[in-house]
């Protein structure tokens, strides 16, 4: 029988000393609030990472969600696979962009996406899994 109580761990800290000690270092130095060095160097190594020729920094994943989709250059009616169990800034975008998400569930203890789910949902519309 399923446990209709499970609780899904939510909004917990993503990161560690190194981050903290990073921030600190940046804070005592007034030049570096600014898109500055950091930005660079971030923008270098995540274009560098992927292949490609620039990247672009954003203030949060909700706007890198934003930029994501708008990349796609969507035309109302595409569809993009995304987990039932996600934040509202990743479907957000999708609605805005007249894109219709279509959901799959996650393995439950994983939190991971069902990709067999994934696999059945694909369609001649889908345009991305996000």
């Amino acid at each position: 029988m399923e446990n209709k109580n499970m609780r899904v761990p939510y909004a917990q800290a993503v990161y560690g000393e190194e981050e903290v000690n990073a921030v600190i270092q940046v804070l005592k130095d007034p030049l570096k609030i600014s898109p500055g060095i950091k930005v660079k160097e971030f923008e270098t190594e995540i274009s560098n990472t992927f292949g490609k020729k620039h990247g672009i920094m954003v203030n949060s994943g909700s706007s890198a969600n934003l930029l994501a989709v708008e990349s796609l250059r969507p035309e109302s009616g595409d569809e993009v696979i995304t987990p039932a169990l996600t934040f509202g800034t990743t479907v957000a975008p999708l609605i805005q962009k007249g894109i219709k998400p279509i959901f799959v569930d996650v393995i439950p203890g994983t939190y991971q996406i069902d990709i067999a789910q994934i696999v059945s949902a694909i369609s001649p519309k889908t345009k991305a899994l996000m």
